[in-house]
């Protein structure tokens, strides 16, 4: 009795044993044909845009979406179907291994291609990986990045005259070249200069990527007293993003007195009317001349006649 009862209690054990192992050998298995994601959880930039003249770290976080499943053997990828952002070294990375529900982060070096296009650009991000048994997986994703370029802007012929004069107007041109590469918006010119009216704010307007244009400034001296004065002149614009730049320039000028105006009397007695003197006064010699001429001819006529007489 004895006997069958131990041999009853084991060979309950067993069975127990054999289902348990069996239940978790068919849950194992069915776990395992699960595909195994990672994703792109979230991304950011260290700065607003990327450009050519700054490197900027682009930070990537990748989080093991499965519960269970550890991933191992990770090579991660970054590039742009437009070539005009670029990594800084190499544009992949290998991770050994993300556990399951972890994450892992990426820092990434980019910079801009000299003539990379403003505006967004959409970088592809791939990973591949594997399981514990070996399975070999992937997946993509993508992260969008701006792009902004300097705006250069040169300018010549901000030069005031190097003379006015009290209350005489005067002007000068100025000529702008967009050498940047993209478009100058909203230049303008700001004036301030001691003595001299100028209106104060001169709009130049959008000047697109390697176009030129010119504008003329209207200038008034208003000055009370004469001598040098002086003032400056600032250029200001904006490139595509709303950034500003300005250059600030000293400009100089020498006020001068009034030039005399020749009056309509002053022009009639110019050079080119004396000359009506000079034949008014050569009548009147001629004339006094010709008058002296005809009494001595008379005189001597008369003289001849008696001495005609007497012979």
């Amino acid at each position: 009795m004895k006997k069958s009862l131990i041999f009853l209690i084991t060979l309950c054990m067993c069975l127990f044993t054999g289902t348990a192992a069996y239940a978790g050998a068919l849950e194992e298995t069915t776990a395992d044909s699960s595909t195994p994601r990672l994703m792109i959880s979230e991304y950011k930039l260290s700065a607003d845009y990327v450009t050519p003249s700054e490197e900027q770290t682009l930070t990537v976080t990748f989080k093991n979406c499965s519960s269970k499943k550890a991933l191992s053997n990770i090579m991660l990828s970054i590039s742009d179907d437009s070539g005009e952002i670029k990594t800084v070294g190499v544009q992949n990375k290998y991770v050994e291994r993300i556990y399951a529900g972890g994450s892992y982060t990426w820092e990434i070096q980019i910079v801009a291609s000299q003539t990379a296009s403003i505006g967004e650009h959409i970088l592809n991000v791939s990973a591949e990986y594997e399981d514990k048994y070996y399975n070999s997986f992937s997946s993509s994703g993508y992260v969008s990045v701006n792009v902004n370029q300097q705006a250069a802007l040169e300018f010549n012929g901000l030069i005031l005259p190097a003379n006015m004069y009290q209350n005489a107007s005067d002007s000068i041109t100025v000529d702008f070249m967009n050498s940047g590469k993209c478009t100058v918006k909203s230049c303008k010119i700001e004036l301030a200069i001691d003595g001299v009216e100028t209106g104060g704010t001169v709009y130049v307007g959008d000047i697109e990527q390697g176009e030129s244009t010119s504008v003329e400034i209207n200038l008034l001296a208003i000055a009370e007293t004469t001598g040098e004065t002086k003032g400056t002149a600032t250029v200001l614009w904006q490139d595509e993003m709303g950034n500003e730049s300005s250059e600030t320039v000293e400009i100089f000028t020498n006020i001068k007195e009034p030039v005399a105006v020749q009056t309509e009397q002053d022009a009639d007695d110019g050079p080119e009317y004396k000359f009506w003197y000079l034949f008014l006064a050569s009548g009147v010699l001629i004339g006094a001349a010709a008058g002296a001429a005809v009494p001595i001819a008379v005189q001597a006529k008369k003289t001849r006649r008696q001495d005609e007489a007497r012979l």
